[in-house]
């Protein structure tokens, strides 16, 4: 309760994020692999709010990010069959 926004490094398809933005959060997926991302951006397109990016975050990079309320790094969704 009472955030607006969330960070997730190393995203992968975007799962996260895109709760989130369900629920109301502006959020970022951020991911090296190119492939991923661009999967996540299909598989979200429609959820509003909720936008992925590739590419590394140094120093530099995390310098020119926002303030996010909530930040996930390198979370692990695991599905079990």
């Amino acid at each position: 309760d009472g955030s607006s926004s969330l960070l997730d490094i190393g995203s992968n398809l975007g799962e996260f994020p895109a709760k989130a933005a369900a629920r109301g959060m502006w959020s970022l997926g951020i991911e090296l692999d190119e492939e991923m991302v661009r999967e996540a951006i299909a598989r979200h397109r429609k959820t509003p709010g909720c936008r992925f990016i590739a590419g590394a975050v140094d120093p530099a990079a995390a310098a020119a990010l926002p303030s996010f309320d909530v930040v996930l790094l390198l979370s692990v969704h695991h599905h079990w069959h």
